[in-house]
C-alpha cells in the first residue's frame, strides 16, 4: 500500500491509467483526446518505462492525445502548492 495521491482529473480531463501490456481489458479504450493518460510502470516489477512508453505509442493514437500525466508522486510542497515530487 502506498500513500501516493493520484489525481482523478488533469487539465479538465478524467485521468485513465493505460493498462499494462498483456493485461486483459474490460472494453475498448476511450478516444485518445477524451482522457489524460497516466503511464505507470511497476516500481516493483519487470515492466520498464521504456517498454510502457512503446506500448503507449503502439496502443493510443498519440496525434490526438491532449494530456498525459507524468509518472511519479504528487505531493504538497512548500507553500501548500501541489507539485510533482
Amino acid at each position: 500500500m502506498t500513500d501516493i495521491d493520484r489525481p482523478e482529473t488533469f487539465h479538465g480531463l478524467p485521468v485513465l491509467t493505460l493498462p499494462a501490456p498483456g493485461l486483459p481489458r474490460t472494453g475498448p479504450l476511450p478516444a485518445a483526446d477524451a482522457v489524460a493518460w497516466r503511464l505507470e510502470s511497476a516500481w516493483q516489477g519487470s515492466l520498464t518505462f521504456a517498454a510502457l512508453w512503446q506500448h503507449f505509442l503502439d496502443t493510443v493514437d498519440t496525434t490526438h492525445v491532449r494530456a498525459r500525466c507524468r509518472p511519479g508522486q504528487w505531493r504538497t510542497g512548500r507553500g501548500g502548492v501541489l507539485g510533482f515530487g
